[in-house]
């Protein structure tokens, strides 16, 4: 095993990384979640099925890969929603969760996370999201004390932290309206949000 992870070092396993990531995105969105087989991925990409169980482990581990790329993706395109709403802070939180929740339930990987039989995917958006969790917290508190110097980062990470656990349960419990879904977030976490900035 610690001679298939020296093949890759650096920069070259980086790239092998990314090619594993992309081809298991196009496999999955041809084929279905559920029917994706590790297999056709080590095939895709022109590795052995035992090089990338070396590098990923396992396919909820592959699968796991992608939803946090997939994740950072979103999060790095939120800023620019919440950058559209300049100082409106509930129309930046409903906003936000407008556009995650369209994308989530728009994207055939996340309705097989949330639907599908396998408890290994679901725990990746229920008890396993800790990551995801953690990813865009963080980066909803770098971009509101990045606009807003001088905010108290603790006070707007707890806002942030409540934000995406609340869109997170929006998006594994489908029973509201988009629209609906984000004015309760805006209501729950705007006022404290905007006490927070308003002692800058």
């Amino acid at each position: 095993m610690t001679q298939r992870r020296q093949r890759f070092p650096g920069v070259a396993r980086r790239l092998l990384h990314e090619a594993i990531l992309d081809a298991t995105e196009t496999l999955g969105g041809q084929a279905g979640w559920d029917a994706l087989r590790m297999a056709d991925v080590a095939t895709a990409v022109g590795i052995s099925r035992q090089t990338l169980y070396t590098e990923f482990g396992s396919k909820p581990a592959l699968v796991r890969a992608v939803v946090l790329d997939r994740a950072n993706r979103l999060t790095a395109s939120l800023t620019g929603v919440l950058a559209a709403a300049d100082s409106d802070v509930h129309g930046a939180i409903r906003a936000a969760v407008r556009f995650l929740l369209d994308a989530a339930r728009a994207d055939p990987l996340v309705k097989c996370l949330v639907s599908g039989p396998d408890g290994d995917l679901l725990a990746l958006v229920t008890t396993g999201s800790a990551p995801i969790i953690d990813g865009t917290t963080r980066a909803l508190t770098d971009y509101v004390t990045e606009v807003r110097p001088g905010t108290d980062a603790r006070r707007v990470a707890v806002a942030a932290d409540a934000f995406t656990r609340l869109v997170i349960s929006h998006v594994v419990l489908p029973d509201r309206e988009i629209d609906d879904a984000a004015d309760d977030v805006a209501d729950v976490i705007g006022p404290y949000l905007m006490e927070v900035l308003s002692a800058t």
